[in-house]
């Protein structure tokens, strides 16, 4: 099950629903796909040299790599997937800062605030996605503040296509 915030309502979708197609286009049609982790092999680099200019284009790599597989993905839980990837447990600000450059040069859209920013395959569209993933088990789970509204919103408009209009008590259960 995935936990998704949306006005300060938390809801929880618990099954896959599929959506009564006239009312929800083809676009909206999608039964929950599971989330996909990424699976990098263990490349153990320090924090030091992670940081130096040589590293650089293996780091834009594996960013990419975990942007292609899991996208859209929250900032936050790229950062931690590159780093666990790369055998390192802490982000430190010099880290950070790195990991910024890095992503504004991976070439992928990002979309959000400066608090929340999500990264998207070359292929999504923000503006037309219509997507939203299940949890396939708990290393899959995310937290509210990983799912990109887009994803949020895919998921209400396919519970209320389904329910075809529904109370907000009910919608939040749901």
């Amino acid at each position: 099950s995935v936990t998704m915030t949306a006005h300060a309502s938390h809801l929880a979708v618990n099954q896959q629903l599929a959506p009564h197609p006239a009312v929800c286009p083809e676009a909206c049609q999608n039964e929950g796909a599971t989330y996909q982790l990424a699976q990098l092999p263990l490349a153990i680099v320090a924090p030091e040299d992670m940081i130096k200019p040589g590293k650089r284009q293996q780091l834009i790599s594996r960013l990419t790599g975990i942007i292609d597989m899991e996208g859209p993905i929250s900032r936050r839980l790229l950062y931690r997937r590159l780093l666990q990837s790369c055998g390192i447990a802490r982000l430190s600000p010099r880290l950070e800062a790195c990991v910024d450059e890095v992503s504004a040069a991976s070439g992928r859209p990002m979309t959000g605030s400066v608090e929340n920013i999500f990264f998207w395959t070359r292929e999504q569209d923000p503006r037309t996605y219509a997507a939203w993933r299940i949890a396939g088990d708990d290393n899959s789970r995310r937290q509210p503040e990983d799912l990109p509204p887009e994803e949020i919103a895919a998921a209400v408009r396919q519970i209320l296509a389904k329910q075809i209009g529904l109370p907000r008590t009910d919608l939040i259960r749901e």
